[in-house]
């Protein structure tokens, strides 16, 4: 069971991928987990704390935000189109221009 302050960093993390992708259109995995980590290190910058409050997991490639992976597959489920062949996520229902 995720702490209260998990939950609401696991919420800010939901309206921040749908702001990216709200900009973007769509965007790949790697992608979209970079412009997250970018997101997060500009608002600490400009505000002196982190916008979701959740911590960075250290991965081969590069940091991700915890619960990356869950959310995306919680939002899948619910209203994000993943295409997992080619690691594309996108808003159900948006017209690729």
């Amino acid at each position: 069971m995720l702490s209260a302050c998990n939950q609401d960093g696991k919420e800010r993390l939901k309206q921040l991928i749908w702001t990216i992708l709200k900009m973007v259109g769509s965007a790949s995995k790697v992608k979209l987990a970079k412009l997250v980590l970018f997101s997060e290190i500009e608002h600490f910058k400009k505000y002196g704390k982190s916008y979701t409050g959740l911590y960075f997991v250290k991965l081969k490639y590069g940091p991700v935000i915890a619960f990356f992976e869950d959310t995306l597959e919680e939002e899948a489920n619910k209203s994000l189109k993943v295409d997992k062949e080619n690691l594309f996520i996108t808003e159900k229902g948006r017209k690729e221009v």
